[in-house]
């Protein structure tokens, strides 16, 4: 594994963390300033996890791919 995949992998971890502590700030502990910001917590969250999707991708297309030297 390189360190290219590593950090495709890091990445995406790092942003479906993010996304699910969002989702959880705002339907399970139900913090105010995220209950009171509407549909903006939510969308963020949902480009983070498309985000951490793509970056998924892009780890498992980096770790397939034979490098030409």
């Amino acid at each position: 594994m390189s360190f290219q995949s590593l950090l495709w992998f890091g990445v995406a971890g790092g942003s479906l963390i993010a996304a699910l502590l969002l989702l959880h700030g705002r339907y399970v502990a139900k913090n105010p300033k995220q209950v009171n910001a509407g549909f903006g917590t939510v969308l963020f969250a949902i480009c983070l996890l498309l985000f951490a999707i793509g970056a998924a991708f892009a780890g498992y297309a980096s770790l397939t791919t034979v490098a030409v030297t």
